[in-house]
């Protein structure tokens, strides 16, 4: 399996920066949510390769979360 999801920081002055790729939504997800924890004024994106489309998340806003039961 490949590492389809890429995460970004955006920085203050609008470039991305690459943060680490996932093989799954749910990691990707993860891996915004640890980078809100350490930069919370930061906006981060998740690039899905496959599809070509992105989620944004603003500055303090969480992605959904994943729960098993």
């Amino acid at each position: 399996m490949f590492a389809r999801f890429d995460v970004f920081q955006v920085d203050s002055d609008g470039h991305l920066r690459w943060l680490r790729a996932f093989e799954t939504l749910e990691e990707a997800h993860a891996c915004v949510a640890r980078a809100i924890h350490e930069n919370p004024k930061a906006e981060h994106v998740i690039k899905d390769s496959q599809t070509l489309t992105r989620q944004t998340f603003a500055p303090g806003h969480m992605p959904p979360t994943t729960t098993s039961s």
